[in-house]
């Protein structure tokens, strides 16, 4: 149990990591704010609903997987100026 309230905070720890520090996942978060209240009041079914808050859930984990993945290629090429240049477009 221990390890299980372990990795709760190490992963709240890196949501607020990628909340202070990248401007695109701030961004969709306050987005997600307006959007999943205005989902849940919209008059449709809960499987309309469910698939909005679904695909509200699926771009932030898209965009912390893209930033992951940048990372890593920054700190696996950080020399490599053709990698550098493609991660600036």
């Amino acid at each position: 149990m221990k390890r299980l309230w372990s990795a709760l905070f190490y992963s709240l720890d890196g949501l607020a990591a990628a909340f202070r520090h990248e401007e695109a996942f701030r961004i969709e978060v306050l987005l997600s704010l307006i959007l999943v209240p205005l989902a849940l009041h919209m008059h449709v079914s809960a499987v309309a609903k469910a698939l909005m808050i679904g695909s509200i859930a699926l771009v932030l984990v898209a965009e912390l997987v893209n930033r992951s993945e940048e990372h890593t290629s920054e700190l696996q090429s950080r020399l490599h100026l053709v990698c550098r240049l493609l991660l600036e477009k």
